[in-house]
C-alpha cells in the first residue's frame, strides 16, 4: 500500500454549545467540509483530525 502524506487547513474558533451555552470551540476543515468541537482548543484539533481520517479513509475505499 502506498502512503501520502496530505495537509489540511483547519480553522479553530470559540463557540458556544446549542442548548447549554456551554463554551467550546470548533474545528472547521474547509476543503473536505468535516468539523468537530470540543471543551478545549486540543481536543477539537483532536476530535477534528479523527473526523479528517475516516472522510479520506471513506474516499479512499470509493476510490476517490
Amino acid at each position: 500500500m502506498e502512503t501520502h502524506i496530505l495537509s489540511y487547513r483547519v480553522i479553530v474558533k470559540s463557540d458556544k454549545q446549542t442548548g447549554t451555552g456551554k463554551s467550546g470551540y470548533t474545528a472547521l476543515c474547509p476543503t473536505l467540509g468535516v468539523a468537530d468541537d470540543g471543551d478545549t482548543i486540543e481536543e477539537a484539533l483532536n476530535n477534528v483530525k479523527g473526523a479528517i481520517r475516516t472522510y479520506v479513509a471513506s474516499l479512499v475505499q470509493d476510490k476517490q
